[in-house]
Order: structure tokens, then sequence, then C-alpha cells
């Protein structure tokens, strides 16, 4: 499937390698945000609408998630007018997030915050996308990585992503952009590389400077809360540059690198169409596609992650 989209949709002739061939087919992923519906059914939506799908667990989830679904789900659906998400994340503890509805009163959440505070431990609610309580100490959660935001929901195949790309990095000093929590950055300066890391969300950007300082790299890891493009237009950037943007892909940034300034470049996707626009451009600008690595992150879904290295 890769090939035949790089072939044929790139103009791309190059054999595709498989990292992480025993990734676990069930039971893998690490984060899960399910919808409430008004009369406390807790699932998905059939897709392409808004009908609720009622579910009490998840093949691909966890067993520790489904198990807090169980236990935490009957005492959640007492509420369903006031929430409208359940988040549920395994990081050292599991995580419970609620996010309240845009028209609930927050003396109303608070209420039911009074007895759902008692059953349910590491409790997180947010009001108007802000948080409104937090069950932990202040030190746990500034630790912690912020409820919503983007990390890799399979704690295993990220290891081998992570392995994947500290290998293929040759530079001692690396610009990683779209950097979230420093995913990348914080292998690649154990390795006793520099790096910037490059990220908009202030959320994460201190989340990743609170594991910097906490791993021992905060003299070889410095966070930017910048976008991308600015960065790339403000400052100097390395020669090898480490990317993971979002699904639609970095086509206002791939096309600000230049082979002069940056002869290297290790992009990760978890989207083929907006990968091969991009690798078009890039190969427009003079750069070369070396290799193209696979790991099937997402089993039982039509989704893979995929490493490529350009260089100059």
């Amino acid at each position: 499937m890769i090939e035949d989209a790089l072939r044929f949709q790139g103009g791309f002739e190059i054999q595709v390698q498989l990292e992480g061939a025993d990734l676990p087919d069930y039971g893998y992923r690490r984060r899960v945000a399910f919808h409430i519906a008004p009369d406390g059914k807790i699932g998905f939506y059939k897709h392409g609408t808004n009908a609720l799908v009622e579910i009490d667990r998840c093949l691909i989830l966890m067993q520790e998630l489904n198990l807090a679904l169980t236990n935490y789900g009957p005492a959640i659906s007492k509420y369903g007018t006031l929430f409208a998400d359940l988040i549920l994340e395994k990081e050292s503890l599991i995580w419970v997030a609620l996010r309240a509805r845009e028209k609930a009163s927050i003396e109303a959440v608070q209420d039911a915050l009074s007895e759902l505070k008692l059953v349910i431990p590491n409790l997180r609610v947010y009001f108007n996308e802000k948080p409104l309580f937090q069950q932990q100490d202040f030190k746990e959660l500034q630790s912690a990585h912020p409820v919503g935001r983007f990390s890799q929901v399979n704690a295993v195949g990220n290891e081998v992503l992570k392995r994947t790309v500290t290998v293929l990095s040759k530079s001692d000093s690396v610009t990683e952009l779209y950097a979230g929590a420093g995913n990348f950055s914080l292998p690649l300066a154990e390795l006793g590389k520099k790096v910037q890391a490059i990220e908009i969300d202030p959320e994460l950007v201190r989340a990743g400077n609170e594991l910097s300082l906490q791993s021992g790299f905060g003299d070889l890891i410095k966070f930017y809360q910048i976008s991308c493009e600015r960065f790339i237009k403000d400052h100097k950037v390395s020669a090898e540059i480490v990317l993971d943007p979002p699904r639609s892909g970095a086509k206002e940034v791939v096309r600000l690198l230049r082979p002069e300034s940056t002869s290297r470049i290790i992009y990760i996707s978890c989207n083929l169409p907006s990968l091969v626009r991009d690798l078009k451009i890039l190969s427009c600008q003079g750069y070369k596609l070396e290799q193209v690595k696979m790991i099937d992150m997402f089993a039982q879904t039509h989704h893979v992650e995929t490493v490529s290295v350009l260089s100059s």
C-alpha cells in the first residue's frame, strides 16, 4: 500500500522496510476519548452521524482502560447532561478526564464533582476547556501530559518509533519540529545530541520542559513556543531536522526547507496522502528520498506510521 502510493502518487520507486513486526494486534491503545450522551450512554459516534453507539469495552484498548470504563462508567453516566466527553489515558497512572458541556453551569458541575471525586481517582475536569478540578498534588500535575493534547496512542509501538528515529539520526545537533512534549527530543538528547524543540502549544511546551529537567537533559534541549513556520524564518535550524506533523502534514513548513542549510530530514507521518504531497515538494527543492520505514502502530485500522529519510 505504501509503496504503491509513493510510486503512483509521488513517482518514488523505493522499498519500504517494516520495523516492529511483533507489535500487539489488540490491547495496545493507551488513550481514548468517548462521547457521553445526555441520557448517560457512553460510546462512539456512528461513522458520519451524531448517533452514539454505546460500548462497554474496546478490543484495541489497554485492559486497564477497559477496566476503568467498567468501574467508573456507571457513576459518570448519571451526569450525561453535564459532561460531553470522557477521556481515559494510561501514563504512569490511569487518568480520567471529563469535559463539561458548553451549556452546563459551573455550579451543577461542581455539585457533580462532590460525588465523582470520591469514586474516581486521578480525576480531571475541564470547564470551558480550562482545568476546573485536578485530583493530584501540584508536582505530579506539572509533569503530567496535558489531557486532550497529542501523544502516541501505542506505547509499545512508540518505543519502536523512537528507536527507529534515533538510529536514523546522524547529526550532533537536531531541530525537532512539531515537538509536542519532546517525544523524540528526549531520546535524542539521551544520546548526547543538542536539540531545538519547536512547539506552538504552551501546555505541551510546559510538559516538555518539565520532562527534560526531570530526565537531566535541561542543558541539551531548548523548547521554543512558536510556530514551525515562524521559527524557520526567524532562527537558524540545525543541519538535521526531525518532524512529526499532524495528519494534515507540513506543506507550508517543507516549502521553507533548503538542502544548503538542512541536509538531512527525518519525516514521521501517519497519513500517506499528506506525506506523499510533502515528499514531492521536498524532491522539487533538491532532496532525495533515501529510506522509508513502516511501523504498524494502529493494528486493526488502515492507518500506519512511516519514517522517511531525505538527504541533500
